[in-house]
């Protein structure tokens, strides 16, 4: 699993007006499927870190975010999707 995923953008990030969800697709009835994680710029200002606050299970998972930028002051939305064996 990974111990954290980074997202690459084109424009500088203004990180407080960005933010991420990491959601296990495939939860168990009786769990949350919202993942705790953190949020946070790496050292490059167009790079997203979001590092999950513990060892993600086998499941597939969604990323979903909302990214505000300097360039433009626009915001930058998505999500993709990936598996854990």
């Amino acid at each position: 699993a990974p111990a954290k995923i980074e997202l690459l953008f084109s424009e500088n990030l203004i990180i407080t007006y960005s933010k991420a969800e990491l959601i296990m697709i495939d939860a168990p009835m009786f769990h949350s499927p919202v993942v705790k994680a953190t949020v946070a710029s790496g050292s490059d200002p167009k790079t997203m870190i979001i590092t999950p606050a513990s060892t993600l299970p086998s499941g597939a998972y969604r990323v979903e975010y909302h990214a505000g930028t300097y360039d433009d002051r626009s915001t930058i939305h998505g999500n993709f999707t990936f598996k854990v064996k």
